[in-house]
């Protein structure tokens, strides 16, 4: 899981690897992502190796 995170943001060009690692932690099982950041979850979304559902931004 770590090294996927890492690889997803790496690949992103990204920082947060908590992110990444929501991201990641979603993907496999295409879970959806509530978050108040979605651009930054969907930019990571968009390298994942799965695809994750849906990100919809919370206020």
């Amino acid at each position: 899981m770590a090294r996927r995170a890492g690889e997803s943001c790496g690949r992103s060009r990204t920082t947060d690897i908590v992110d990444g690692v929501v991201i990641q932690s979603a993907a496999p099982r295409n879970d959806d992502v509530y978050t108040g950041d979605a651009a930054d979850e969907t930019h990571l979304a968009e390298h994942a190796i799965s695809q994750v559902a849906d990100i919809p931004n919370v206020p």
